[in-house]
């Protein structure tokens, strides 16, 4: 992305990682350009908590991978929240747990 590190004092992204080829690098340039202290919210679909829902996403993948370039398997929690320089401060998941909502604060 074209801005310096720590450009914005939150950094919003809705179903956008999902359509990343390299989550964790686009997930890291999202903590680059939020300055210290500042929030990261994210919005994301992603693996739930019923395999049988998970089973249906995997089924429909060749469609939304060359259709909307999505794809919805990743599990964001563990992105998330094993991540040293981001404090979770709410997160949430609807839908039998296929979205995540996060407010996440930069260390």
């Amino acid at each position: 992305m074209p801005f310096g590190d720590g450009s914005f004092d939150t950094v919003v992204d809705t179903f956008g990682l999902e359509c990343a080829y390299d989550v964790q690098r686009q997930f890291n340039e999202m903590k680059r350009m939020t300055k210290p202290g500042g929030k990261i919210l994210l919005l994301e679909r992603g693996k739930g908590f019923w395999l049988f829902d998970n089973f249906k996403l995997m089924l429909k993948l060749s469609v939304n991978m060359s259709a909307r370039a999505q794809f919805y398997h990743h599990d964001f929690s563990k992105l998330v929240e094993n991540d040293p320089e981001v404090k979770v401060v709410k997160k949430k998941r609807h839908r039998r747990g296929m979205v995540y909502s996060y407010e996440l604060q930069k260390l």
